[in-house]
């Protein structure tokens, strides 16, 4: 098929003579006469409109079949590319008989083959050709004054020509959805259902809200498709509708049987990933309540110390089955607390983990009771995945039960206030205690409590990296000689079984959460003393696992006098010496180990049993009465000869 000629032509003097420029000065009179137009020269006082030099013309067809229509576009500007409004053009046809030119504007047909339309604001002007019965390549010429273009349009019962449609828009193709708060790829599907190849390359324009790019696509055989995209890097918040428009061949560059077609747009709600880090979803706005980070909520100066339990906590899922009560238990073993009763609890924050709230339930419809009293809710933290299917909140409640904590047991029940299938499962319950030393003796201990709640996933399935899914923990406040202090790390992530990455200070753990009993609580405990900083940070990150984050602990113990460690020697002589042991030395704590540590020297340790009265000997090299060692008692030891034995320890302290 004959390619369409998109006619550019700039002002010239015509080479067909005087009788064409007097044919087509005659045309231009008809037209005025016919549409109204008033020729003149106008107020020379007056300035001028810029005068056209250049049209382009283009039909929106190249083929149409017998007694089909195709809209034909002229745009008039200036040498700057300025258009020119208000201006006639002259549109004229040569081509096969019946076929005519319509006026668009009021649908009158000339037997001259000619129409004339008034150029708008952007310079353009239409006319429509109707094709007749017979068949042939009609050519449409436009003009004004001695400016000219044309362009061809075929009459033909079968069309062949290069086709162009945008077959699919999708943004974030692994997802499908437009993400607030972050940079967004556009895709799109370009393909060519024509006959023929585009016979060269061509642009395609993005227009994302109002922002538009072009790229360029090489050409593009028959029946055959691409794919082309952009980076949409608009950051919008979550709510807001967006509309995409994509067009093929935005240029006019190729001679298509239908121009019509080439547009596709569709318009998009903007919704969070919530599967990142709520660095990027903005905490609360529109994707739970909370902050960006697991914060700070809780900061305790104690001799004392920080405890933590499940409890008999399981897994109970309420998908598909309601449920009424959940009930979970904790001994005083779960929760041993030195020096017992006489301990101050300082405070007792009881923890609920929940997943998959298909019917949005939390946290209105439950209610606590602890050891029997019914508890306020004192905090409630929540995520979301935030688009597409199963999009259930998960969360956790915090409660305050420090006065109605028992060193000697409690127990939780949590009670369903709407039990419908669709409630809420529930991962379990961690009871957590800071408590005191009632002698105030012991380390001075500083211990930060975080809270918040965090979906995370990072793999390139849900269109976020292991980066991207990370929560992050900062401790408020300062820690003054991290050089002489411990310190232990809790974090909490629920539904975090033998996956996940956990950071402090930059230093980094794999796969450390594991589930407590039979809940779906994962928990890891670590020492972090030797990355202690003034400033800390703990993070949660996902490398392709489901998982949340929610609680992180931290726990710093300062080296007391008592527990600065010291060299002493002790002078033995030949037979039996009376001695006490120094030093907490933590390489003696058996009879046998304090003969070793003494040498072959040693033929004997003693001490009195006042539970039986007797003393009790131990031989080195016999396996008997291989007794402890204590600080404050005394030992018999006897020597072969003199020796002098060193012990390397904290001082005792006293009990």
């Amino acid at each position: 098929m004959k390619k369409m000629k998109i006619g550019v032509a700039h002002e010239h003097k015509h080479k067909r003579g005087r009788g064409i420029f007097v044919a087509i000065t005659v045309v231009i009179v008809l037209a005025s006469v016919m549409f109204g137009v008033v020729i003149s020269a106008g107020d020379p006082g007056t300035p001028q409109p810029p005068k056209p030099t250049m049209i382009k013309v283009t039909a929106n067809r190249s083929c149409i079949p017998p007694g089909g229509e195709a809209l034909i576009t002229a745009r008039a500007v200036n040498d700057s590319g300025v258009p020119c409004e208000n201006f006639t053009l002259v549109f004229r046809m040569e081509g096969p008989s019946g076929a005519e030119l319509i006026n668009v504007s009021t649908g009158w047909q000339y037997e001259i083959g000619a129409v004339g339309d008034r150029t708008d604001e952007g310079g353009y002007a239409h006319a429509i050709l109707r094709a007749g019965t017979e068949k042939g390549t009609a050519v449409i010429h436009v003009y004004y004054d001695v400016v000219t273009a044309e362009t061809e349009v075929v009459i033909a019962d079968y069309c062949e020509g290069p086709e162009l449609v945008v077959t699919d828009i999708e943004p974030n193709p692994d997802c499908g959805f437009l993400f607030a708060n972050e940079s967004n790829h556009i895709n799109a599907t370009v393909k060519n259902i024509g006959t023929n190849s585009t016979g060269g390359a061509f642009n395609v324009s993005f227009q994302v809200g109002d922002k538009t790019e072009e790229i360029r696509i090489p050409e593009l055989a028959a029946n055959s498709s691409t794919q082309v995209a952009v980076l949409d890097s608009t950051p919008r918040v979550a709510g807001v509708n967006v509309t995409i428009k994509v067009e093929v061949d935005c240029r006019d560059e190729v001679a298509e049987i239908d121009n019509d077609n080439n547009e596709k747009n569709v318009t998009m709600q903007v919704v969070n990933n919530g599967y990142k880090g709520k660095r990027y979803t903005g905490g609360g706005a529109g994707n739970g309540d909370g902050d960006i980070n697991i914060t700070t909520v809780r900061e305790y100066s104690v001799r004392g110390g920080f405890l933590y339990s499940t409890g008999d906590s399981r897994y109970l899922s309420g998908s598909t089955q309601p449920w009424y009560k959940y009930t979970v238990n904790w001994s005083t073993a779960d929760l041993s607390i030195p020096d017992g009763k006489d301990a101050e609890v300082k405070e007792a924050r009881l923890y609920v983990y929940y997943t998959w709230d298909k019917v949005q339930g939390m946290p209105d419809n439950i209610s606590l009771r602890f050891n029997n009293i019914t508890v306020e809710r004192d905090a409630f933290y929540t995520d979301r995945k935030g688009y597409d299917g199963s999009d259930y909140p998960c969360g956790m409640l915090a409660y305050n039960v420090t006065g109605e904590f028992n060193n000697s047991g409690n127990t939780a029940v949590l009670e369903n206030l709407n039990p419908v299938a669709g409630n809420p499962s529930i991962r379990g319950m961690l009871l957590a205690v800071i408590y005191e030393s009632e002698s105030g003796k012991g380390p001075e201990c500083k211990i930060f409590v975080n809270e918040g709640f965090d979906l995370l996933y990072g793999g390139s399935d849900k269109c976020t990296t292991p980066e991207e899914a990370t929560a992050y923990a900062p401790f408020t406040g300062a820690i003054e000689d991290t050089g002489n202090r411990s310190a232990r790390l809790i974090t909490v992530a629920p539904g975090a079984s033998d996956e996940g990455e956990l950071i402090f200070n930059g230093h980094k753990w794999s796969n450390v959460w594991n589930f407590a009993g039979d809940s779906q609580i994962g928990i890891n405990e670590c020492d972090v003393t030797p990355y202690l900083n003034t400033t800390n940070v703990a993070a949660f990150q996902s490398s392709g696992d489901y998982m949340e984050a929610s609680n992180a602990i931290l726990v710093v113990e300062s080296k007391t006098s008592a527990e600065e460690e010291y060299n002493f020697t002790i002078y033995l002589i030949a037979g039996y010496n009376m001695v006490s042991l120094p030093l907490n030395d933590t390489t003696v704590t058996k009879a046998s180990e304090l003969a070793a540590k003494i040498g072959d020297n040693c033929t004997e340790v003693v001490m009195w049993d006042s539970s039986l009265q007797q003393y009790v000997s131990y031989i080195p090299g016999v396996p008997l009465n291989d007794f402890d060692i204590a600080g404050g008692a005394g030992y018999f030891i006897n020597v072969n000869s003199p020796i002098s034995v060193e012990f390397c320890g904290a001082a005792w302290q006293e009990e």
